[in-house]
């Protein structure tokens, strides 16, 4: 009788666990990709983001912070709370309709910001028009995305593989309550486990979307010595990276391809989150506690890091640029840096 309520509890476990990720997700929204940073709309200044990076068919997600214009020695205005925003998608060449969304702030969660989700009805080329209604006027803002197919969701391969290995130790807790024994039974269920993590590890690996890097969040002990190191340093509202072996400091992050990188991430104040949605990469900042990430940038380009945790009022302006280049010229680079120190 014990045994079947504890395979009840399990089980229950395991249906309830996914519904309360997926209630969590639904709530963590605010921030996310920079489209438009203090982007002139009439007499309002706007910024919007969007999530995913990169936008999907079936999870589109906009923000909206609306401004006053910006004060002398301030990067935002005064965020504008009662003000009517639109959001209206037009399909670029692909014979879709046009889509007309009001924006709410109700639907924000720290309520300073105007968002919404959407569904797209087709990948390709969207104009993205940003309609600002209030008591100073009329406004708008423009901007334009590409909305690609949603990636092959591989849950099932998780829960798959979790129901698998419980009904092995199903059958190992009823082979011993019977009398088995057990130097049969535990290698026997080491085995199952061991087999189904590498299965679920190759079937992940060739199911998921391929990211412009290879990140270790956190085994990076096992990863050897780096190529590189840099230091990441995270204050209210700015990044900055310094290589210790050579002295330099810069606002942007320039790093070589191919190689085994580690960040040291530290803050000087307050949480932030070091946020690189095309490597697949988002790891939370404490103050006082050292986070290392270790990085291998697998192609060359431009890309943004974001601070993904609301870290104050000029949060999403915490933009910082990453340049992905050759190991030649990065080293050229470099050499550059430290003439000009």
């Amino acid at each position: 009788m014990a045994l079947r309520k504890i395979m009840l509890v399990f089980f229950l476990a395991l249906a309830v666990i996914p519904w309360l990720g997926q209630a969590k997700l639904a709530k963590a929204h605010g921030g996310g990709y920079p489209q438009l940073t203090n982007a002139e709309a009439g007499p309002y200044r706007v910024s919007v983001w969007t999530q995913p990076q990169p936008l999907t068919t079936d999870q589109a997600h906009f923000s909206v912070a609306v401004f006053t214009p910006l004060a002398e020695g301030f990067n935002t205005g005064l965020p504008v709370l009662d003000a009517d925003v639109e959001l209206i998608l037009i399909p670029r060449n692909n014979g879709a309709a046009g889509l007309v969304l009001p924006i709410r702030r109700t639907n924000s969660v720290n309520k300073l910001y105007y968002e919404t989700d959407v569904q797209l009805p087709t990948t390709g080329h969207w104009d993205v028009e940003i309609n600002v209604s209030g008591d100073a006027g009329t406004g708008r803002a423009s901007f334009s995305i590409d909305v690609q197919s949603p990636p092959i969701k591989n849950y099932w391969v998780l829960w798959g593989s979790v129901a698998f290995v419980a009904m092995v130790a199903l059958w190992g807790a009823r082979s011993f309550h019977r009398g088995g024994d057990l130097r049969r039974i535990v290698p026997a269920l080491a085995i199952v486990v061991v087999v189904t993590a590498i299965g679920v590890t190759i079937i992940t690996r060739a199911t998921t979307p391929a990211a412009q890097a290879a990140t270790r969040p956190w085994f990076w002990f096992m990863a050897g010595r780096p190529d590189l190191v840099v230091e990441v340093s995270a204050s209210q509202w700015q990044w900055a990276f310094t290589y210790p072996d050579t002295g330099v400091t810069t606002t942007e992050l320039m790093l070589p391809a191919g190689r085994n990188i580690e960040l040291k991430l530290t803050s000087t104040d307050v949480i932030h989150s070091f946020g690189v949605p095309e490597f697949q990469l988002s790891q939370d900042i404490v103050p006082g506690s050292p986070t290392l990430v270790r990085v291998t940038p697998t192609q060359t380009g431009s890309y943004k890091v974001i601070c993904e945790a609301f870290c104050g009022v000029d949060y999403q302006d915490m933009l910082a640029e990453i340049n992905v280049v050759s190991p030649a010229d990065f080293e050229n680079w470099l050499s550059q840096q430290k003439q000009n120190d």
